[in-house]
């Protein structure tokens, strides 16, 4: 199922040999340096795995507007009856325009394998420094919003209060970052490409020196974002978050997809159609995005 919110977002849909898939809008990064990383000066919640401070630079790439939805993923679970579903998956199935959780590392990685499969178009995770550049900008924000924490703007732990609960992808438009990503900010927290490990791989941060070789057995992985349980410090552009690769609980472990080219939008005919049956014959989008 095409969820009609989802239409109206600007993701699309389309099916290849009988196989149905969802593609989300995707925006640039334009190639540049930005700040990485931060430390007690410029934040007081700057953690030491933050530190120091440093400039990284990276070519353009294209990340996902939103977290990958729990409608996407259904689509990779329909057409492979074999793999098994996250451990919540009723609950999460009855929410299609929300977040995908509880998966493991593996899993969230044989997804993007997947959709570069069916649709012909490579995808990936970002990694910590595609992720953090996206999330903060050239400004080097604390929140993507910018350096003060605002609970509008973001669905996590504040002031004594939770949510409990996961919320729609497009829930905090004025959460957006300044490259336009939402939900960078808490609701699930995001598996990245990235290997997490404090002796061999510390900042300043160099992606060449084996930290994001993929055929490894490397146990742990970073994660990007937060949750919804996470405080506004844990929330933080900057913060850093790592789980082991088979780590799959229900209230985290999502992603976002990636992409170093421009990525194809589906079948233009198809996609239209099926926008304009759910959407009274009108057709969105955001214009901008690929």
């Amino acid at each position: 199922m095409f969820p009609p919110e989802l239409a109206h977002l600007g993701f699309s849909s389309s099916t290849r040999r009988g196989i149905r898939y969802i593609l989300p809008p995707s925006l640039p990064i334009s190639s540049g340096t930005f700040l990485m990383g931060s430390d007690a000066s410029t934040d007081p919640d700057a953690r030491s795995d933050e530190s120091p401070p440093h400039q990284v630079t990276l070519p353009t790439y294209y990340l996902g507007v939103y977290p990958v939805t729990v409608a996407e993923y259904a689509c990779a679970l329909a057409s492979h009856p074999h793999w098994p579903p996250p451990v919540n998956w009723r609950s999460q199935s009855s929410h299609p325009t929300h977040p995908v959780s509880a998966l493991t590392w593996v899993e969230a990685w044989r997804y993007t394998r997947w959709l570069t499969t069916i649709s012909q178009h490579a995808w990936r995770l970002p990694n910590e420094a595609e992720w953090e550049k996206a999330a903060r900008g050239n400004d080097g924000r604390i929140y993507p919003w910018g350096n003060r924490f605002d609970a509008y703007r973001a669905n996590c732990f504040s002031q004594g209060e939770t949510r409990a609960t996961m919320t729609p992808v497009n829930q905090y438009p004025a959460g957006r970052s300044p490259y336009g990503m939402l939900d960078m900010c808490g609701n699930v927290s995001e598996w990245l490409s990235t290997i997490w490990n404090k002796k061999h791989f510390r900042y300043p941060y160099e992606s060449t020196d084996g930290r994001e070789i993929l055929n490894t057995h490397a146990s742990f992985r970073c994660m990007r974002g937060g949750c919804y349980l996470f405080p506004p410090s844990l929330v933080r552009t900057t913060a850093r978050h790592s789980f082991d690769i088979t780590d799959r609980f229900d209230w985290l472990h999502g992603l976002r997809l990636a992409s170093s080219s421009p990525p194809s939008r589906c079948s233009r005919d198809e996609t239209a159609s099926v926008a304009n049956e759910r959407l009274g014959g009108s057709s969105h989008g955001q214009g901008q995005a690929y």
